[in-house]
């Protein structure tokens, strides 16, 4: 290859020419919800070659990858650090094929959309980005683009690495950064997470924030003890539903959305 050709002959050429050694970590990175095929391109070749404990970064692993799942088994891949694990390679990595513990992360740093990003932050609220830059870092960690995009509910679920503990998982309706995470779980939700009315509440405070950054903070006054204390309580039943179903924790999350929009003067959400 000439100093001025950056092409290779081949995909072997290029791999073996990154200096790629067995435990390294090999990153991807895609744009489609179920990835696209150059992970399973490249994965083929380096198991074609020998390599073995290789660790992957990729933004998340789906369908167009399903070569990952024996890889997994055979050893040749034996550490995951990802946004979203799906189908056959998150069947394996559930059956506890996968040497090293799944590290499943956000899509960015926090505080923005963040469910525990308040504690690393310092307390610190920051407003919306304002606007996507050429190395896209003004998408927020919730996907947010103002006038053009919101994350419409999310949910996050930590699985501990002791098999006897329960897996803790929190559910926002609408935006997370103008919402509150609930504890929820297999087989039971408190209500609340259902409700048309409330979702449309957190739309309309959305709408204010976006309208109006500064009110975030006033937002997050309202909504962070509220959210602290339906945490806090969950701790007593980790990964178990309330004895009242959520029932109280429902009315708490639609009084604290409301005293919310009421400070800042939004109404519900479209």
């Amino acid at each position: 290859m000439s100093r001025d050709n950056k092409v290779f002959p081949s995909l072997a050429d290029a791999i073996r020419s990154s200096g790629l050694k067995d435990g390294m970590t090999l990153s991807f990175h895609h744009h489609f919800r179920d990835g696209d095929y150059v992970m399973e391109q490249v994965m083929r070749e380096v198991a074609r070659l020998g390599y073995r404990d290789i660790k992957l970064a990729c933004t998340s692993i789906g369908s167009s990858a399903q070569v990952v799942a024996d890889y997994i088994e055979q050893g040749i891949v034996t550490g995951l650090t990802t946004s979203g694990i799906r189908d056959h390679i998150g069947e394996a990595v559930s059956h506890g094929k996968l040497k090293e513990v799944a590290v499943l992360r956000s899509h960015g740093p926090v505080p923005w959309g963040d469910p525990v990003g308040r504690a690393r932050n310092d307390g610190e609220v920051v407003a919306p980005p304002d606007d996507v830059r050429d190395d896209f870092s003004g998408i927020s960690v919730c996907m947010h683009v103002r006038d053009y995009q919101r994350t419409t509910a999310s949910l996050v679920t930590w699985l501990p690495a002791d098999r006897e503990e329960r897996p803790r998982t929190v559910a926002a309706l609408g935006s997370p950064c103008c919402s509150i995470f609930v504890p929820c779980g297999t087989g039971w939700m408190p209500e609340v997470l259902g409700d048309a009315a409330t979702w449309a509440v957190v739309g309309g405070l959305a709408d204010a924030v976006e309208a109006s950054p500064d009110a975030l903070a006033e937002v997050r006054m309202v909504l962070d003890p509220v959210e602290d204390r339906i945490w806090e309580q969950a701790t007593q039943r980790p990964g178990r539903p309330p004895l009242d179903g959520g029932a109280a924790w429902s009315a708490d999350v639609r009084s604290a959305l409301a005293a919310a929009a009421d400070r800042v003067g939004a109404g519900s959400g479209g």
